[in-house]
């Protein structure tokens, strides 16, 4: 379509090639969809009457001469999404099926013939599979590369082979030399793998979770918990890495915390907070509808002290605001001689649990006993732009989103 759109309409193919519009993109769902949905019922009418009685010939000839009645509007278009719509919608404006059809046929003339436009049609088609040839074959070189992952057991290495590429998805310290680390392949299966640090050895678990792991977190003193993508909670023993138990939940399970006490909170992808008392296979679970009903990306538990007046040093207060990272450098000192002072009162405080829910582009503070809403702190005036990890310091919580970082 391109080129016959550069022969009969010279200006025009130069003007959208100015602009980097593929005029295909328009043209081929005209054609494949032989115009139905796309211009006025009289004017798809008169069309299908020449597709009858000429061929599929006819298909090009309408196309140019939908673009040639516009081509003088479209080219004192100067902005390509303006430009690009403007194309996409101009076909249902073709309410003079007479002069559409004087274009096509003495507009255009002479117009190109079949052999012409079959010998185009079977050039392209040669240009597209030795395109998608050269695809398969890097696709399938990357695949043998990354075909086989070692892993070692007892100093010896295995050879695991992985018919998918397999990506790193999260991953939990259980001990200071013991890592559990997680991957997967797409949305199809998960893994963990046990690394010793100190001996800079790893195991492979013995876990295949058919799901992609999204999530994990230890579960005191001796468990630890994976969440997928399919919604389930799997338990596992730390000493032999063996799988104890699952937990169907109603949605992808997107992060997780636990407490000393056996207490879990699990994130959901609708929004949803799930929180057991006790993490067990008979464990009864309470659901929290966080607003907004966004996805539940990050949870994080904190103790935090809060003073005999009720004040405290975290949460912050519903008054308070977010800082960037550059106001907290400019800050420092400043931050620093405060927290000095506030160390002063310990002996006045008592301990406070909260839990953190990154839900959507807010945070909510809960409380980790009532799970009433303690306060909501915008983290970014972007709906889009989530929170994706909460992790504390000595200085506060910080706060990762898809484009900044806070505290």
């Amino acid at each position: 379509m391109k080129e016959l759109t550069k022969q009969h309409l010279p200006s025009l193919d130069r003007h959208l090639d100015f602009f980097g519009i593929d005029i295909g993109l328009v043209t081929f769902n005209w054609c494949l969809t032989i115009f139905v949905d796309i211009v006025p019922s009289n004017t798809l009418f008169r069309i299908w009457d020449c597709l009858l009685y000429e061929g599929n010939r006819v298909l090009f000839r309408f196309s140019l001469a939908l673009l040639r009645i516009n081509s003088s509007r479209l080219q004192k278009i100067h902005d390509p999404i303006t430009l690009f719509q403007h194309l996409k919608l101009m076909a249902r404006l073709a309410f003079d099926e007479e002069r559409l059809t004087k274009i096509a046929y003495v507009g255009l003339h002479p117009f190109s013939s079949y052999k012409l436009i079959n010998a185009r049609r079977a050039e392209h088609v040669a240009v597209r599979k030795a395109a998608m040839l050269e695809m398969d074959l890097a696709r399938e070189q990357m695949r043998k590369q990354q075909a086989a992952v070692s892993f070692v057991r007892s100093n010896r290495p295995v050879e695991v082979t992985r018919a998918r590429t397999t990506v790193w998805e999260c991953g939990a310290v259980a001990t200071p030399d013991l890592v559990w680390l997680c991957e997967g392949e797409h949305n199809t299966a998960g893994y963990a793998s046990v690394v010793q640090l100190t001996t800079a050895q790893s195991a492979l678990a013995d876990c295949d979770l058919k799901s992609r792991i999204m999530c994990a977190a230890l579960l005191p003193p001796k468990h630890i918990i994976l969440g997928t993508l399919s919604g389930k909670i799997t338990a596992f023993l730390l000493s032999t890495a063996c799988e104890l138990f699952t937990v169907q939940l109603k949605d992808s399970v997107l992060s997780m915390a636990t407490m000393q006490d056996g207490k879990t909170f699990a994130g959901l992808a609708d929004g949803t907070l799930v929180v057991f008392p006790t993490f067990s296979v008979q464990a009864q679970s309470q659901e929290i509808s966080l607003q907004p009903r966004s996805s539940v990306t990050s949870l994080l538990l904190v103790e935090s002290e809060i003073n005999s007046d009720g004040r405290g040093s975290m949460p912050p207060d519903k008054e308070q605001r977010l800082t960037t990272i550059e106001e907290e450098e400019r800050e420092g000192s400043a931050k620093v001689s405060e927290e000095d002072d506030d160390e002063t009162v310990v002996a006045k405080t008592q301990l406070a649990r909260r839990v953190w829910c990154g839900c959507g582009n807010r945070i909510i503070v809960l409380d980790a006993e009532t799970l009433e809403e303690i306060c909501s702190l915008e983290a970014s005036s972007n709906r889009r732009n989530n929170v994706t990890h909460l992790r504390r310091s000595a200085h506060g919580v910080w706060t990762t989103t898809h484009r900044y970082l806070l505290l």
